[in-house]
């Protein structure tokens, strides 16, 4: 190298020659820790190499052009951001020998600005595998509001639209079910999405049709493939998948009233001399009008306020969100297994998007989640991040653009209620006003039945009383839809002859039993309940059994506090029921009551604390 300087005049020979008499020492460099913030720094530079590119630019010069790169991040979010996933509370127990990863990305919806992004619990290797923005997973059921009710909404199904929740099989021999095996029979599109349930958002895409739903998750910048044209895509049934910054990009679009812009972390370049070499504003894009966002986040809003995201919930503020959970592949290396693949949670406030993963790397009999839901791990590093990014700062609430209205419908029919409506069948509903339904619902009919029996009243009934019934859709009757205890009965009564002529004595309320048409005495049901929890204590709920008679008996579960009221719940035909609506840290009191029967014992169940 010398004797080139001496060559090129950069030196002299005598110069050279010293230099070479030198005496060479050699300093060890300080030990130095990590850079602050790895994953955040290794996307900015993967962002700012391809920004370069696109403007002839190599990106090479990022390593050697005394380059300056503006950035997005708010530090005091990345850093409560790692210190969440530091904390390993924070995921569920994993494997001896490998832990549950995860990855979260924060943004702000009205730029695309990202604040703060994690893509991994522990960073081992410099540019290595960031799961934030490389990771393709499954999105499970946080997908529905980005290919089935959105899409939904803007072709005009408000979220009162209702849809008949029962086992359905679809083209192709597809049998999508339900994760808590309950079928709710008719139900909105708001409870369809607030307990997430699988039949109706399948049946709704295929209402709707699948090229729309693909196409609307396109506009939101999902990675879809034409092989995903199928009904699971309304599960999350994706040919590769999809990152955490992905969804979260896709969900900004409803927080920002239906315009969709690129999640990014470099907002400029600049030269060393501080030239602008050029300034990132991605392009904003209207994927969906006001209206259908404001009614999407209406919906979310109801996840997280009572339904499988009520773990996200930041006191005094207002949030909408989603969980979302795979199962284990249906393949031989499974069989028997019971859990979860990946788990999400994905929720905006008014100012910020936030999007949580959590599952393996890699997926294998040793390697699965163990009874984690994205309500569960996922939706409470949520909370734990989104509320101190937003501690000391104003409560905004979601902005309501022009158009929207309340109005009272018929739960069971969406429609405008009728006189037959029973009262806790009406709700109040938004709507925008183009959504507005203007008939009459037809879905409740009068039945004249006898008063002892409840059965279709014969021509010798002596008592016959005119009730109010629901009439389900065709080809559904037999008690498998939770609702169908509101179907008019289909027998004729025969506990009353031609010589019967006055009403039969009221029944008196004080006997341990009564009697059915033989004559026999029937004994009071026996019930028996026991708790069952996931890791963590997430999703608690509480399994009833008991034992009937036999025949074809209705039964109707009461629930109530140690000083509350009763509370019923959805009458069942059957000897079980599953009660999902429980509360960590509360007691609840059961018994069952049959038509016509005494009631059971009663059995106390307390809800341990987290």
């Amino acid at each position: 190298v010398l004797d080139c300087m001496v060559k090129y005049g950069f030196i002299t020979p005598q110069e050279a020659e010293e230099a070479k008499n030198k005496k060479l020492e050699f300093k060890e460099a300080p030990i130095t820790r990590g850079e602050n913030f790895p994953y955040f720094i290794d996307a900015v530079i993967d962002e700012a190499g391809k920004l370069l590119e696109s403007q002839g630019i190599p990106s090479s010069e990022l390593y050697r052009g005394g380059l300056k790169i503006y950035t997005s991040l708010d530090q005091r979010i990345q850093r409560e951001m790692e210190a969440a996933f530091r904390d390993k509370n924070s995921f569920p127990p994993g494997a001896p020998d490998r832990p549950i990863e995860g990855a979260m990305v924060v943004l702000d919806p009205h730029t695309g600005e990202i604040r703060g992004l994690v893509g991994g619990r522990d960073y081992k290797a410099r540019r290595g595998f960031n799961r934030a923005t490389q990771a393709q997973r499954q999105p499970g059921s946080t997908i529905k509001p980005l290919v089935v009710y959105g899409p939904a909404l803007e072709k005009g199904y408000p979220p009162a639209y209702v849809i008949d929740d029962v086992p359905t099989t679809f083209p192709g021999n597809y049998r999508p079910e339900n994760y808590d095996g309950r079928y709710r029979g008719l139900i909105t599109m708001r409870e369809a999405l607030r307990w997430s349930v699988n039949v109706a958002a399948v049946k709704m895409l295929h209402t709707i049709g699948i090229e729309t739903g693909y196409e609307f998750g396109k506009r939101l910048g999902l990675p879809l493939r034409p092989e995903d044209k199928n009904l699971s895509l309304a599960l999350g049934g994706l040919t590769t998948g999809v990152s955490p910054v992905q969804m979260a990009g896709a969900y900004a679009a409803f927080a920002n009233g239906g315009t969709y812009i690129t999640p990014h972390c470099v907002t400029k370049i600049a030269d060393r001399h501080d030239k602008t070499i050029l300034v990132n504003r991605p392009p904003r894009r209207v994927v969906m009008s006001e209206q259908v966002a404001y009614l999407m986040t209406d919906m979310l809003k109801t996840v997280v306020t009572s339904g499988t995201g009520r773990n996200a919930q930041i006191p005094g503020r207002p949030v909408a969100g989603k969980t979302g959970t795979t199962s284990l592949p249906e393949t031989p290396e499974f069989r028997g297994l019971h859990g979860e693949k990946d788990a999400w949670f994905a929720g905006y406030t008014p100012e910020l998007v936030g999007v949580v993963w959590m599952g393996y790397d890699h997926t294998d009999p040793q390697h699965y989640l163990k009874g984690v839901a994205g309500g569960g791990y996922p939706a409470l590093l949520w909370r734990r991040v989104l509320e101190s990014a937003l501690r000391d700062k104003p409560v905004q609430d979601f902005p309501r653009p022009a158009g929207i209205v309340y109005i009272d419908v018929d739960a069971k029919s969406g429609l405008l209620p009728s006189s037959l409506t029973p009262k806790e069948f009406i709700i109040k509903e938004v709507f925008a006003e183009s959504m507005i339904p203007k008939k009459i619902s037809d879905v409740w009919v009068e039945v004249k039945v006898c008063a002892t029996s409840s059965l279709l009243a014969s021509p010798h009934c002596p008592n016959v009383v005119t009730k109010v019934f629901l009439r389900r859709p065709s080809g559904t009757r037999g008690g498998v839809a939770e609702d169908s205890y509101l179907e008019p009965p289909t027998q004729v009564c025969t506990l009353h002859g031609p010589e019967e002529k006055q009403p039969p004595e009221p029944p008196d309320k004080d006997k341990a039993a009564e009697r059915p048409e033989n004559g026999s005495k029937v004994s009071p049901p026996s019930l028996r309940a026991r708790l069952e929890v996931g890791p963590n204590l997430e999703q608690p709920k509480v399994v009833l059994e008991w034992t009937a008679p036999p025949g074809d008996f209705l039964f109707t579960v009461e629930r109530r506090s140690p000083s509350g009221k009763a509370q019923k719940f959805t009458p069942v035909r059957g000897k079980s029921f599953t009660d999902t609506d429980v509360e960590p840290g509360q007691t609840y009191i059961y018994r069952v009551v049959p038509a016509n029967a005494p009631p059971s014992n009663e059995v106390t169940v307390a809800i341990p604390e987290r």
